[in-house]
C-alpha cells in the first residue's frame, strides 16, 4: 500500500499547523513519526486517514483521494487507535475488541470469521486470558494492548496509533514498541506510530519520520539517517550524544539549549 501526501497544509482556523508536508509512506514495517510538542504529528496522522481535510495539497491511498473513502471504507484499510481509547462503557475485552470487525460486518451480528479474527488479535497481544474481564478493570498497560487488539481486529493494511505507550511505565512501553514491531513484520503491515520516545523509536523503527517546527517534514528515512546530534539538537533545542548500541542508535541527552542559542540556530 501507497500512502503519498503532496504539499499538505493544514490549519485550525488562522492557526497554520502543516505546512507544505511532502511524503511517501509505500512499505511494510514500523514507522516512526517524532517530534516536539505542536509540531502537526497528530494531525498529520488524521488528515492521512481522512478525518482532518488538509487546507491544501493532495492525499492519496494507492493513488485514491481520501476525500473519496467513506469513513466505512476507510476503516477496511486503515485501523485507528487515539491516544486515548477508553470507552463510555464498561464491557467485557472479548466484546471491545469485537467491535473491531464493525466496519466489515454484513448483518447485525458477528460471524464464525468475525469470532476467528477478534481471537486472534487477542492471541496476538497476549491478552486471551482477559477475554471476559471488564475493561475498568484493566491496568493502563493492559487496556492499551486491548486497544490495539481491536484495531488489528479491523484486518487493517495500515495501522495507526496516536502515541500508544503514553502513561505507560517503562516496561509497558517496550512491550507495547516490540510488539508492534514484530506485527508488523510478521504479517506485513505497515504500521505508522506517533512517538515521543526517542530511544524506543531509534531501537525498534523500520523508518523515522522527525517532525519539526512550523509543521514540516524535517527529516525521514532509517533511525540512523535521522537520530543525528545535529537534528536532534536543530529539532529538539538539545545537546546529545548518539551512540551506536548494537546497530543502532542511541540518544544521550546532555544539556537543554538555552533561549539565546536557540535563537542562533
Amino acid at each position: 500500500m501507497r500512502i503519498e501526501l503532496e504539499s499538505v497544509d493544514f490549519s485550525f482556523g488562522s492557526e497554520k499547523v502543516l505546512h507544505g508536508v511532502d511524503l511517501v509512506i509505500d512499505r511494510p514495517g514500523l514507522i516512526c513519526i517524532v517530534g516536539p510538542n505542536g509540531v502537526g504529528k497528530s494531525t498529520l496522522v488524521k488528515c492521512m486517514m481522512g478525518l482532518l481535510k488538509p487546507s491544501s495539497g493532495r492525499i492519496t491511498i494507492d493513488g485514491r483521494n481520501v476525500s473519496d473513502f467513506t469513513l466505512n471504507d476507510m476503516a477496511r484499510i486503515v485501523g485507528y487507535v487515539p491516544v486515548t481509547s477508553g470507552g463510555a462503557f464498561a464491557m467485557n475485552v472479548l466484546d471491545t475488541v469485537m467491535l473491531g470487525r464493525y466496519p466489515h460486518r454484513k448483518t447485525s451480528g458477528a460471524s464464525s470469521l468475525d469470532w476467528t479474527i477478534t481471537k486472534r488479535a487477542m492471541n496476538m497481544m497476549g491478552i486471551k486470558d482477559l477475554a471476559m474481564k471488564n475493561t475498568n478493570e484493566l491496568s493502563a498497560g493492559q487496556h492499551q494492548k486491548v486497544a490495539i487488539a481491536k484495531g488489528l481486529a479491523q484486518t487493517p493494511r495500515v495501522l495507526v496509533l496516536d502515541e500508544p505507550t503514553a502513561n505507560l511505565d517503562a516496561r509497558h512501553q517496550l512491550q507495547v514498541t516490540e510488539l508492534l514491531r514484530d506485527i508488523a513484520r510478521e504479517i506485513g503491515m505497515t504500521v505508522i506510530m506517533v512517538s515521543h520516545d526517542l530511544n524506543a523509536s531509534a531501537k525498534y523503527a523500520d523508518e523515522v519520520v522527525m517532525m519539526a517546527r512550523p509543521g514540516v517534514i524535517h527529516r525521514s528515512g532509517t533511525p540512523e539517517e535521522v537520530f543525528t546530534e545535529e537534528d536532534i539538537r536543530s529539532v529538539y533545542g538539545v545537546e546529545c550524544r548518539v551512540i551506536d548500541d548494537r546497530g543502532r542508535p542511541h540518544i544521550i541527552l546532555e544539556r537543554a539549549l538555552t533561549d539565546e542559542e536557540m535563537v542562533e540556530q
